[in-house]
């Protein structure tokens, strides 16, 4: 028996729209526009120095060493200890583990300072007369 499952036409995908659409989507993840650039650039390359992901994602080579520095705090990144320094993103699996983990966290925290607050009530108005 054959099932057919819609799925999206590659046709009907604007490559630049969906770049904007992922830049977008890691910048709310906290990365600036230019970490998003050589993060993205780094996932198609599979690896490299900070000039080639430099030219790749089109960022100034010397921002590039501060970016894929901060991306390596973030842990979008992984760098060798040789010189040059080479550079290969984290793996999606565990990146995406790990972001899911980090926002499940701060949503039980949220939800534990909502339930602090909704126990102390409605506040209530109190009206003073006087005459």
């Amino acid at each position: 028996m054959f099932v057919y499952i819609p799925i999206m036409n590659i046709i009907d995908i604007d490559p630049m729209e969906e770049y904007e659409n992922i830049v977008h989507s890691l910048q709310k993840l906290g990365l600036s526009l230019y970490e998003t650039r050589a993060f993205l650039a780094l996932l198609l390359l599979g690896v490299g120095s900070a000039e080639v992901i430099a030219v790749n994602a089109k960022i100034p080579r010397t921002s590039a060493y501060k970016v894929l520095e901060s991306l390596e705090k973030k842990g979008f990144v992984i760098s060798s200890r040789g010189r040059p320094k080479m550079y290969k993103p984290e793996d999606l699996k565990i990146l995406k583990e790990r972001i899911m983990d980090e926002i499940e966290e701060l949503f039980e925290k949220l939800e534990f300072v909502e339930d602090i607050f909704s126990d102390k009530g409605e506040p209530q108005l109190v009206y003073t007369i006087y005459g």
